[in-house]
């Protein structure tokens, strides 16, 4: 879909260049750059980097130092698999899981965005209600894969529940983003505890995707804030600091007993301009982490209550809703906990698209799904500067 024809020339920060114009960006690639574009730590890692040569074919000290520090940080794993992506990451924990216990099945909660793999691009078709096994595909080309697919809705443990009870014999793997950017929501807690308790007691892998969330969110991940404990974890965005990086992890007595070969490979796998730079965004971070958190958390929550305030006085159909710096604008009132219910008050993404393009004409750019990012780079001028855009849109009753 052809959302605009901006075509960038450069970005600084904040801020991206369209010749002349200049363009506040809530997208920073998709989440990906939470210390802004072209970045000090960015620049200097790559630099330092270049003249030693960008891939080997070989293992490299890059990538085993960035190892060494992803190990400290998450202690419940032994085995760190890079990638180059969110989307390869994904595609090598599917692999792992299936290896693990010998079944085709997945279980897929809806909602969830896993890269544009042909295993996990479906959703649930539209309606009033969710109905199992009422299935459409996001693309063409991917039906082959449907029949390995079975959806779950997200916090939805009744639902749930009932979907597993008649499959989880067939289930190899139950994969999840604990927080989803199409629906960030706060109290998912007990749907992910409920997920957790089930697969322990059925014998199914639980996988979280935290392409999204990893750093990002208060204690580098959501599991680990809601001291929850999958098999798996799959990490990209933030962890390659502005480099294409994908991390699959999860602890070798997962296999342990199965003798079967996986397979990792990839020319760029683990490259050494790659990891360096991801591995010296991850230092930084980590010596910085409660600043970071409590200065991207302020301005997200300054968003939140401006705009919500806004609207609940003036009784408008709008809110924002997000978790931690992860905002999303819902075109109701209401706290939505479901991607599903979610689309019932923006079809077909029309307003959604509204919005985007009306922000644009304003040069404010944020994410092709509509969310908006807040990072360390973002200023109080910058919330303030959307807050009023996104008010004067909304008087005028533009949705």
């Amino acid at each position: 879909m052809k959302y605009n024809n901006l075509i960038i020339t450069r970005a600084k920060d904040q801020f991206l260049y369209s010749g002349k114009r200049k363009i506040l960006d809530f997208s920073l690639s998709s989440g990906a750059m939470i210390l802004g574009h072209s970045n000090k730590v960015y620049c200097k890692s790559l630099n330092e980097q270049l003249n030693k040569g960008s891939n080997y074919s070989n293992k490299n000290i890059n990538e085993v130092n960035f190892v060494k520090s992803l190990q400290k940080k998450f202690k419940e794993f032994n085995n760190f698999i890079f990638s180059n992506s969110g989307s390869e990451a994904n595609i090598r924990a599917l692999r792992i899981s299936r290896t693990a216990n010998n079944k085709e099945i997945v279980a897929m909660v809806n909602g969830s965005w896993h890269g544009s793999i042909d295993n996990f691009m479906f959703d649930f078709k539209s309606g009033k209600k969710i109905i199992p096994n009422k299935i459409k595909s996001l693309s063409s080309g991917i039906e082959y894969s449907k029949k390995n697919i079975l959806l779950i809705p997200y916090n939805d443990i009744k639902l749930t529940k009932k979907i597993l009870d008649k499959y989880h014999k067939k289930i190899s793997v139950i994969v999840i983003e604990p927080i989803q950017c199409g629906i960030p929501y706060k109290k998912s807690n007990d749907y992910l505890k409920f997920l957790e308790k089930y697969c322990r007691s059925k014998k199914i892998i639980l996988w979280f995707d935290e392409v999204i969330t990893g750093i990002r969110v208060k204690d580098y991940a959501v599991y680990k804030q809601f001291k929850i404990k999958p098999d798996i974890v799959t990490f990209a965005k933030c962890f390659g600091g502005g480099m294409p990086l994908g991390l699959t992890l999860f602890n070798s007595k997962l296999i342990k007993n199965n003798k079967k070969k996986i397979f990792f490979g990839g020319t760029f796998s683990g490259n050494p301009l790659s990891t360096k730079v991801g591995l010296d965004t991850f230092t930084f971070v980590k010596r910085n982490k409660k600043k970071i958190d409590k200065h991207i958390n302020y301005l997200s929550n300054l968003l939140e209550n401006e705009i919500n305030s806004y609207c609940k006085n003036k009784k408008i159909n709008f809110k924002i809703q997000k978790f931690e710096s992860i905002a999303r604008p819902i075109f109701s009132s209401l706290e939505i906990n479901n991607r599903f219910y979610r689309e019932k008050f923006d079809p077909n993404f029309e307003n959604s698209l509204k919005l985007k393009k009306y922000l644009l004409k304003k040069n404010i750019f944020i994410s092709s799904n509509c969310c908006f990012f807040i990072s360390f780079c973002h200023t109080e001028k910058d919330i303030y500067y959307l807050i009023n855009v996104l008010k004067k849109i909304l008087s005028k009753n533009y949705f």
